[in-house]
C-alpha cells in the first residue's frame, strides 16, 4: 500500500492531481480535456456518500455492556484519469459543518433530534448537493 501524506483539506485540490506513484494525473484520452489539464474535482468528479458508525462500548470488561453507535456520513468523488478511475475521501473539503475532521465522533442526527443509533452500512449512495 503507498505511503499517504497528510495535508490540509483545502490542498485537496492540489493533492489530487498527483496519483500514488507521485506522477502528474493526466485526463482521460478522447473528449475536451480542460485547458489547464487539471482534473476537478468538483466538475469531473461524481460525488458519492457512505454512512457509517462509530461505536464505543461503555464498559468494555464487563460482558452486556452498552453499546452506543453514531452516525458517521462520509463523502467521496469518484473520478477518472488516463489509467482509470479512481476514489477521493473529500468528507472534510466539502466544506460541511460536523465533518470527521471537526468530530472524531462522528456525526449525531441533529436535524432530527433522533438519539444515535445502533447499526451498520457500507452502502454507497449518490449525493446531491444543493
Amino acid at each position: 500500500m503507498p505511503q499517504i501524506t497528510a495535508f490540509q483539506a483545502a490542498k485537496l485540490p492540489d493533492a489530487v492531481q498527483i496519483n500514488e506513484e507521485g506522477k502528474k494525473r493526466k485526463p482521460p484520452a478522447g473528449g475536451s480535456a480542460p485547458p489547464d489539464n487539471r482534473i476537478d474535482l468538483r466538475r469531473d468528479c461524481e460525488l458519492l456518500s457512505m454512512l457509517q458508525h462509530s461505536c464505543e462500548v461503555a464498559r468494555p470488561n464487563e460482558p452486556g455492556s452498552v453499546v452506543t453507535c453514531w452516525p458517521v456520513r462520509r463523502l467521496f468523488r469518484r473520478c477518472q484519469d488516463r489509467k482509470g478511475p479512481f476514489m477521493v475521501e473529500t468528507t472534510a473539503w466539502e466544506g460541511f459543518e460536523g465533518c470527521p475532521a471537526d468530530n472524531p465522533k462522528g456525526l449525531v442526527h441533529t436535524v432530527d433530534k433522533k438519539e444515535p443509533v445502533v447499526g451498520k452500512s457500507s452502502a454507497w449512495h449518490k449525493a446531491y448537493w444543493s
